[in-house]
């Protein structure tokens, strides 16, 4: 199936196929990696391929994997080591984006692989590979070099913290992935990162432990004066730094990740930013001040999730036309959220538990595709409507008797959500045609639930000329 695409061999190759089960002793991936290996290749090809095989002592399976890496071009083979050493389980979109600002062609070359059988994506669209390839990969980049400082991918905990403690000099290191669960306290140095020119992926990654995040620390007692400029992805849980280094030139950057670290400002003014598509601030508890991210034209996702000290949300977030994603839950002192403008790319924006927000005016995208979301304080004005292009509204432990009249009037709204509000008493009369009836029933099936400490949730949807609305309670 692999080699022909069919469940016979084509005529005359009929003893090659033969050859070829045996050398492949019956193991699936094996059969499965020769088996893309050879498709579309002659008589002679595959002649050639299996004697040099058959030549090879003590044949095993990572010499049938092998050569398939083999028949790889430059770009492709780095595809197939970052994938092993870094990338397993990741999205596919963000992988080949990564890869792509690393220069290596990742749309046709990801293909390729997958051509090959050295990977497979899920149905999640993630890019795996089995382990056995995997180990393969990695056992490539160990035989680069005896020393660790000349291989080009670091991941093992114990060369990582190596490399880090003896401030080594590592100009052919690209990659570093590190556990910091799994190593013992460092004190880096100022300049752990200015011998390592060549360094274009950092990942310090902290593990979930009885849900809360674990980190060794990564101590910088006199700072940090520069991180490498080559770098597409940069991830520290837990960084020490109060502001990365002034120097740090993020113009490659593709991702940037600093989760549950102690930045309070990441950089003064506008950094120019072409490349960049995410950037992850969750848990920043020490975060005041929001980045100006005008530099940044090419930015899809935005996470601000539980900044608690976070006053504002920089306009200039508003105003990035490829804007997809923008998360504000838990930041418990944004006490306003507001813009002249909004990107109409825009599909989620996240506020839940933001309990000091008091002024909200967005006018937002309105199209199939956008969900809105806010642990919403209405304060003293309850007066909602002029939210004219809002979708879905979900209302989740929120403290009101009576939703707000003036939510009757918001003509795009298709979907209502409240949840476990356990004080409202009453809908507006004529809510979208919600008769007395039917207000009635929801609100007692809510109070029931209510006291009977069950989670509550009811669904009801209704047809009136126009459009159908489904409400849960």
């Amino acid at each position: 199936m692999n080699a022909f695409h069919k469940t016979l061999p084509a005529v005359g190759f009929e003893d090659l196929s033969k050859r070829a089960l045996a050398y492949a002793k019956g193991i699936p991936l094996a059969l499965k990696v020769l088996g893309s290996l050879f498709y579309s290749k002659s008589e002679n090809e595959w002649d050639s391929a299996l004697r040099k095989l058959e030549k090879t002592p003590n044949r095993n399976i990572q010499q049938v994997l092998r050569l398939s890496y083999d028949e790889l071009d430059d770009e492709e083979k780095n595809i197939f080591l970052d994938i092993a050493c870094f990338f397993k389980g990741y999205a596919r979109g963000r992988v080949t984006k990564i890869l792509n600002a690393c220069g290596f062609f990742a749309d046709i070359g990801i293909r390729n692989l997958l051509d090959k059988a050295l990977i497979t994506i899920s149905g999640y669209d993630c890019i795996h590979m089995h382990d056995l390839l995997q180990e393969m990969g990695k056992k490539i980049v160990r035989e680069e070099s005896d020393k660790i400082t000349g291989r080009s991918r670091l991941w093992d905990s114990k060369e990582v913290w190596d490399l880090l403690t003896n401030n080594k000099r590592a100009d052919e290191v690209e990659g570093i992935l590190l556990d910091t669960t799994q190593v013992p306290h460092i004190n880096l140095s100022s300049k752990a990162f200015k011998k390592m020119p060549n360094l274009r992926f950092l990942a310090f990654q902290g593990h979930h432990k009885d849900s809360k995040r674990t980190y060794n620390s990564l101590l910088l007692p006199r700072g940090l004066e520069a991180l490498p400029n080559k770098l597409r992805y940069f991830e520290w849980d837990g960084c020490p730094l109060k502001s990365l280094p002034p120097s740090f030139c993020c113009e490659n950057l593709v991702e940037l990740s600093l989760r549950e670290s102690n930045v309070e400002k990441l950089w003064h003014g506008v950094q120019n930013m072409p490349y960049l598509e995410k950037i992850d601030l969750e848990g920043c508890t020490h975060l005041k001040e929001c980045p100006n991210l005008s530099g940044a034209p090419n930015l899809k996702t935005i996470g601000l999730t539980h900044c608690r000290s976070l006053l504002n949300v920089d306009e200039s977030i508003f105003s990035l036309e490829k804007l997809e994603d923008l998360h504000v839950s838990g930041c418990i002192s944004l006490k306003s959220l507001c813009s002249n403008t909004c990107p109409p790319s825009l599909r989620t924006l996240l506020a839940f538990g933001c309990l000091n927000l008091q002024k909200f005016s967005i006018p937002l995208p309105s199209n199939d595709r956008f969900i809105s979301r806010f642990s919403l304080n209405l304060g003293a004005s309850d007066n909602i409507s002029l939210l004219s292009s809002l979708y879905v509204l979900c209302l989740y432990k929120c403290s009101f008797v009576s939703l707000p009249e003036s939510i009757k009037y918001l003509p795009q709204l298709r979907r209502l959500q409240v949840f476990r509000c356990k004080m409202l008493r009453s809908i507006p009369g004529d809510c979208i045609n919600l008769d007395e009836h039917s207000c009635h029933t929801i609100l007692k099936d809510a109070n029931v639930r209510v006291e009977s400490r069950a989670k509550p949730h009811s669904t009801i949807a209704l047809q009136d000329d126009n459009d159908l609305h489904l409400f849960e309670i």
